[in-house]
């Protein structure tokens, strides 16, 4: 329950330090993961219980939209635009 805990908190905070939308992949990758891995027992005796999908589903969503809502507070503080927005 800490990893998750930590992917909740720790992936905003990377979203906002990095300022990357390529952040959004680690909550996207991780949590589903981790699920899947604590579901099959990958690390350690505890496992999931029942309806861990529909969680797994929910707490991907809502990591990868605080990271995405982290990625667009960061670059709107920094001022960061696009690739193409020097251009004119």
């Amino acid at each position: 329950m800490d990893f998750i805990y930590g992917l909740l908190i720790g992936c905003p905070a990377l979203g906002l330090l990095s300022r990357h939308w390529s952040t959004i992949l680690v909550p996207l990758v991780g949590m589903p993961l981790y699920l899947i891995g604590k579901d099959e027992h990958w690390w350690g005796c505890c496992g999931t219980g029942d309806s861990w999908q529909i969680a797994a589903v929910v707490l991907t969503v809502v990591a990868t939209t605080a990271t995405a809502l982290a990625v667009v507070l960061g670059r709107a503080i920094s001022g960061v635009r696009g690739r193409n927005a020097a251009r004119g």
